[in-house]
């Protein structure tokens, strides 16, 4: 595996194939999509759509790229935030803090065993 993180979401639909091609030419046979599209994928709750991560799978199969899909935690969408403000990271004073994502996913799985906190709150002083 010769692999690169790619996010379609970020570049417009017609530079796919040029990136693909370029990928190819390269020796890149796999790329990792996703971490940072669950605002794409579900931008209204309950309202599930891949399906601009299926035309890119389908685009880059042709140039014999495969694809590993991560999850998409990374960036909940808005509506999530704020229905459910208790995902926010936040030390033991309540205080909301920024983090860089992979200190954020470390700290969740280390207190919670999983990547939303659901129960206890994050503001418990034991998993802040």
């Amino acid at each position: 595996i010769f692999g690169a993180d790619y996010y379609p979401e970020h570049w417009p639909e017609e530079r796919w194939r040029e990136d693909a091609a370029l990928m190819k030419r390269i020796g890149i046979n796999t790329i990792r999509i996703g971490e940072f599209g669950w605002s794409v994928i579900e931008r209204k709750e309950g309202e599930i759509d891949f399906s601009l991560y299926d035309r890119a799978i389908s685009l880059f199969a042709e140039y014999g790229i495969q694809t590993i899909m991560g999850t998409p935690t990374a960036t909940p969408p808005a509506w999530l935030c704020q229905k459910y403000p208790d995902i926010y990271m936040m030390n033991r004073h309540g205080d909301i803090g920024a983090m860089a994502v992979e200190d954020i996913i470390a700290i969740i799985i280390k207190a919670t065993g999983c990547l939303l906190y659901t129960s206890p709150s994050p503001r418990d002083p034991k998993t802040s």
